[in-house]
């Protein structure tokens, strides 16, 4: 699309829709992140039956987590489509201002709305990955204490 055929605020969507991605791919390399060091964690219990107890132990406790953290992620898509269809019906109402005082009153609300959308999204995924990292430690620390008393056994 050249720059003549751009809608006014299609850069302002380009740029919300890079922001999104990039707090996705931040949150997913989080998490595999926290599964290589969890790995790691296991990996060194001292014995085989230590590492399945630990693991077994982990893996009940770690499903409910990430399948919680996967419906909040699918909430927080929807809102957002729902929120962007929202800011396209703005957009395209702006578009067709008559006046230009509608016009900017018009675009003003869509800037507006936009920008709440785009700190509510931040913040949003902010506190996943927060829920999500809390998660992992409370683990970790569990798995750290069995292989410790493993260990000493």
């Amino acid at each position: 699309m050249s720059d003549k055929t751009k809608t006014p605020g299609s850069d302002l969507f380009d740029q919300a829709v890079k922001n999104y991605e990039q707090t996705l791919k931040t949150g997913v390399r989080l998490q595999e992140e926290c599964g290589k060091w969890w790995t790691n964690v296991l990996n060194q219990t001292a014995r085989p039956q230590d590492w399945q107890k630990n693991a077994a132990s982990a893996l009940n406790e770690a499903f409910p987590a990430a399948e919680k953290n996967m419906e909040e992620t699918l909430r927080l898509m929807e809102r957002n489509s729902r929120g962007s269809l929202d800011l396209l019906k703005q957009a395209t109402a702006a578009a067709q201002s008559t006046s230009f005082a509608d016009g900017q009153a018009r675009l003003q609300k869509l800037w507006q709305t936009s920008l709440e959308l785009l700190q509510h999204n931040a913040q949003a995924m902010t506190q996943a990955n927060v829920k999500l990292v809390e998660t992992w430690t409370q683990l970790a620390r569990k798995s750290t204490n069995g292989a410790t008393a493993g260990a000493a056994r």
